[in-house]
């Protein structure tokens, strides 16, 4: 996850089938998601996203 200045402020970097990303902002404002899928071991391939907030 990225901040407004392309700061990454979030990441999963580890090597499992369970990617996954818990960031609390310090600040309001507006960020960016990318996704990148590393390997797949059998298709069809697919990944979602789900974006939660108070």
């Amino acid at each position: 996850m990225l901040d407004q200045n392309n700061v990454v402020i979030a990441q999963d970097l580890l090597d499992d089938r369970v990617p996954v990303v818990q960031v609390r902002p310090r600040v309001t404002g507006q960020y960016d998601i990318e996704l990148s899928m590393f390997a797949c071991g059998a298709q069809p391939c697919w990944y979602a996203v789900n974006v939660y907030a108070r």
